[in-house]
């Protein structure tokens, strides 16, 4: 969860964001996967209609994760469901709010090389960097938390 600098609200938990009058922003569960991860976390929750209450009075449902970090950021939301890489890439704009890991709700971005590629070998150095352990660093760094299958 991103939240304004400084934190006005005052949201320090999940359960924050179903507060009458947060404006909360979601991802769009029909066109975004952060839209159905942000859906499941709050089913789990017990507190999905009341957030979703507080998209329709002031908050938003977005298409894109940028779009909801940047009107967090802009003071235009009170706060966001966001990817931890995106709240990493704010994060000297906005304060985070980690979501606790009694809701383990994970994605996976698979990489791989397609048959079709232009250039193939430079594919295959570029995966060979992100499986490493200087590529795993990396990720980590940006907020990702590689899951390494080969």
């Amino acid at each position: 969860i991103i939240v304004q600098k400084g934190n006005p609200k005052n949201i320090r938990s999940l359960q924050d964001l179903a507060r009458p009058g947060i404006k909360v922003g979601l991802g769009n569960p029909e066109g975004t996967a952060i839209g159905r991860v942000s859906q499941a976390i709050l089913k789990q929750a017990h507190i999905a209609e009341a957030v979703q209450q507080n998209t329709k009075a002031g908050g938003t449902q977005a298409l894109t994760v940028q779009e909801m970090a940047n009107a967090v950021k802009l003071r235009h939301l009170d706060a966001a469901i966001v990817w931890n890489a995106t709240a990493k890439l704010v994060s000297k704009d906005v304060e985070i709010i980690p979501i606790p890991n009694e809701y383990p709700v994970r994605t996976e971005v698979p990489m791989g090389i397609l048959k079709f590629s232009k250039n193939p070998v430079a594919a295959e150095r570029f995966l060979e960097l992100a499986l490493s352990q200087e590529g795993q660093k990396i990720f980590t760094d940006n907020g990702y938390t590689p899951a390494l299958e080969r």
